[in-house]
């Protein structure tokens, strides 16, 4: 599973970004030469990486993370109150319908706890 930053993160991080690219265009370049080429080419790239991961659904992420599932029965093991907030948050996120949410809770409810 990859990770990416959260949106206010990225939002925060492309500002920081434009400030640091217009230091150095108006700045960094004139008096630094090559160096302020550099610098400001950094920033665009900053800028652009923060402002990709705030302003699209995908992003991209700095580091992945891997966990292993290996246990079939996880999903019994979970407490009956658990999975049914779980269920309840897909319903108010709009991923199930109401009827779906309905017969998953009846199912639920009906097993053994």
């Amino acid at each position: 599973m990859y990770i990416k930053p959260s949106r206010g993160f990225s939002v925060v991080g492309a500002v920081a970004g434009v400030i640091f690219t217009l230091i150095g265009i108006e700045k960094v370049i004139p008096s630094k030469g090559l160096f302020g080429v550099l610098w400001t080419l950094i920033a665009v790239v900053i800028t652009c990486y923060f402002a990709y991961n705030a302003f699209s659904k995908r992003g991209i992420s700095p580091y992945q993370v891997d966990f292993d599932v290996s246990d079939s029965d996880e999903g019994e093991k979970e407490s009956f109150d658990v999975k049914l907030r779980k269920l309840k948050r897909l319903k108010d996120d709009g991923l199930i319908s109401e009827e779906e949410y309905e017969v998953k809770r009846k199912e639920i409810l009906s097993n053994k706890w």
